[in-house]
């Protein structure tokens, strides 16, 4: 048989706090039964109405005493405590304005400065916008040791040979530049996009907020002549008409299909405005051209995978191209000390402003800890002067917790203001 006095004990607990009044109804009529059962007694022993009632309450021991260790059987009276505890501070800090102004700008400043860094750093470096899962995307990079060179760009081949490896990438798309005209106005406009393979798409996890992205048929030389536009681009050129798609618009005299409209965060590459297919020709994957890498390839690592893992199957392949290639370029490709590696996409993203930001986030953490201590120094000194009002309080029976509950809801309170005029900035 299942025990069901915990449910009935949260019950009563849910409605001492939401149905505050209909509880202390009930209490005060219980309490009444009470009382009058006992001058009843009284009554039949002999003594007047009047003495019966003087006994009565005599016998409680203290009517108001008794209904407070019935509201701590509830165990909720934390939450009126706290509450007085805030009104009562709120009273205080309204009383001492110069310590209430200087605590809440020196909090303010501190809480403001790290925020906004923070927010900046999170979306470089953490979670940018857009973008599912960054940290298992990397970037497929050039490198030439012995120049002592490094390139965000890679090869077709070496797009192929990622793509074929399923057991370390999941996705791996490529892109280049594709700045357009778009004609379908009085004055053409120049609209800055890229040409992405099928898998862009699918490597950072964005999904269009209308129709859809680019097919593996669609990605061909030749093939039917398709468009995805950007958010911001579907707003100011076509008003953010749903009816866009199917529209046929011309680019660089060329007509294109809309086919899909993209979420309003995604930009990559950066700042594009729209997305045609790369449609790579065969001619592109030959031996020769391992080593010419113009593409920015992207891949999205498998779950379980590492990247120290897949920088080790790139140095591998990286030896298996040059073991394959002619012999002019394999010598070409040794004194150069041409190679492959991978980097962490958001690392790309932040560039040459990652140490900086770093930097820049520990020193708000420590102008953020210095104005915690000074406003803590505030506090220390103007609870030293109420410990005559704290040694008042201890006499009249409040214990340590109550005491330390109220020093909490005075610092919470600062740290409430503080946050209000922060919002304000």
């Amino acid at each position: 048989m299942p025990d069901w006095r915990w449910l009935r004990r949260m019950i009563l607990r849910l409605r001492s706090v939401f149905r505050r009044d209909l509880v202390e109804r009930e209490l005060e009529e219980e309490f009444r039964f009470h009382i009058e059962q006992r001058i009843e007694a009284e009554i039949a022993r002999g003594l007047s109405p009047d003495e019966a009632r003087i006994a009565t309450h005599r016998a409680m021991d203290g009517m108001q005493q008794r209904k407070e260790e019935c509201r701590d059987m509830r165990r909720v009276n934390y939450i009126d405590d706290f509450l007085r505890d805030l009104r009562y501070t709120c009273r205080n800090l309204r009383r001492s304005p110069g310590f209430t102004v200087v605590a809440v700008v020196i909090m303010a400043l501190g809480i403001g400065g790290s925020t906004a860094v923070f927010s900046l750093v999170n979306e470089l470096l953490l979670h940018p916008p857009g973008i599912s899962e960054p940290q298992r995307i990397v970037v497929l990079r050039t490198k030439y040791d012995k120049l002592h060179l490094d390139f965000e760009l890679a090869s077709a081949p070496l797009l192929a040979d990622a793509r074929a490896n399923k057991k370390i990438f999941d996705h791996v798309g490529a892109a280049r530049p594709a700045t357009v005209n778009y004609a379908d106005r009085a004055v053409p406009v120049r609209l800055p996009g890229a040409a992405v393979s099928a898998e862009w798409f699918d490597v950072f996890g964005a999904r269009p907020v209308l129709g859809r992205v680019f097919s593996a048929d669609e990605d061909k030389p030749k093939a039917n002549r398709v468009v995805v536009l950007a958010y911001n681009a579907w707003l100011r050129l076509f008003g953010g008409d749903p009816g866009i798609l199917g529209r046929t618009i011309e680019l660089d005299q060329q007509p294109y299909q809309i086919i899909g409209v993209m979420g309003r965060d995604f930009h990559e590459p950066h700042a594009a405005d729209l997305w045609l297919p790369l449609a790579l020709r065969p001619s592109d994957f030959a031996v020769g051209m391992a080593f010419n890498g113009y593409l920015s390839v992207m891949a999205r690592m498998q779950p379980a995978v590492s990247l120290t893992q897949a920088e080790a199957w790139l140095h591998w392949n990286a030896e298996r191209v040059v073991g394959a290639a002619p012999a002019n370029l394999q010598a070409i490709a040794k004194n150069w000390g041409w190679g492959v590696r991978a980097s962490r996409f958001t690392d790309s993203n932040a560039g040459t402003s990652k140490t900086p930001l770093l930097i820049l986030l520990g020193a708000v953490g420590v102008v953020l800890l210095i104005a915690c201590t000074n406003v803590a120094g505030l506090m220390l000194a103007r609870m030293s002067a109420r410990v005559p009002e704290l040694a008042v309080r201890a006499a009249l029976g409040a214990g340590r917790q109550r005491l330390l509950r109220h020093v909490l809801a005075e610092s919470l309170e600062c740290w409430r203001l503080s946050a209000a005029r922060r919002a304000c900035f």
